[in-house]
């Protein structure tokens, strides 16, 4: 299964409790949404942080709706230095937000409350996208992706560098820069800085893009 193709399966379940959480949102069909994101997604998402560490947010949907908007238009500001030196504060701010609102609301009853949270984060992410380079919201903005990035660090997977070959053969830097077929890392990594599952998604364009296979995934 390809990583487009998990994305695009994880984005129709998504669709699907959208659509039932806002127009069928009252019986049996909402009660299933409500099912599949609390019952069966937010345990697999805790769960898959020991088996393959941040590999959720590869596949999460969110990011799609980002590039789509990114394709359309977009204003490739730089990322501002302050986000960068509060990111941690706000995705922590975020958390909690969202812990409040599940509360307030009785979200994991609500289907309503619950499309209205997955289009806010999705929103998140697409006018990120427009605003500012690659996935600037998964890697600075995205609570869930804070939290996943935490939980991520006790993974059985990892994916690190050989940094002898990183210092000695590396030239043109292309896990971060990209290279011709493959974009470089959505989270602004390179190689052979990578020392935690923290800010890694397992999306491996690192190990495409590498002309000298430096990137080992353990």
């Amino acid at each position: 299964l390809s990583l487009r193709a998990a994305q695009l399966l994880v984005l129709a379940v998504v669709a699907f409790v959208l659509y039932e959480g806002l127009i069928a949102a009252a019986g049996p069909p909402g009660a299933t949404a409500t099912f599949l994101v609390w019952t069966v997604g937010w345990p697999m998402l805790v769960l898959s942080f020991f088996l393959r560490g941040r590999a959720c947010c590869a596949v999460c949907p969110m990011p799609l709706a980002g590039e789509t908007g990114r394709r359309a238009f977009n204003l490739k500001w730089r990322v501002p230095a302050w986000l960068k030196r509060h990111d941690a504060t706000i995705v922590m701010a975020g958390f909690f937000l969202i812990i409040w609102a599940e509360e307030v609301t009785g979200m994991r009853h609500s289907p309503r409350a619950t499309a209205v949270l997955l289009l806010s984060i999705g929103a998140g992410a697409a006018i990120t996208a427009v605003l500012l380079p690659r996935r600037t919201w998964c890697r600075h903005l995205c609570p869930m992706g804070a939290f996943a990035g935490v939980g991520a660090m006790t993974g059985l997977v990892e994916l690190r560098p050989t940094p002898d070959i990183c210092a000695a053969k590396c030239r043109d830097h292309s896990c971060f820069k990209g290279s011709e077929h493959v974009e470089g890392c959505p989270l602004f990594n390179h190689v052979m800085f990578v020392d935690s599952n923290q800010h890694c998604v397992m999306c491996l364009k690192c190990l495409e893009s590498c002309p000298n296979d430096s990137p080992q995934l353990n």
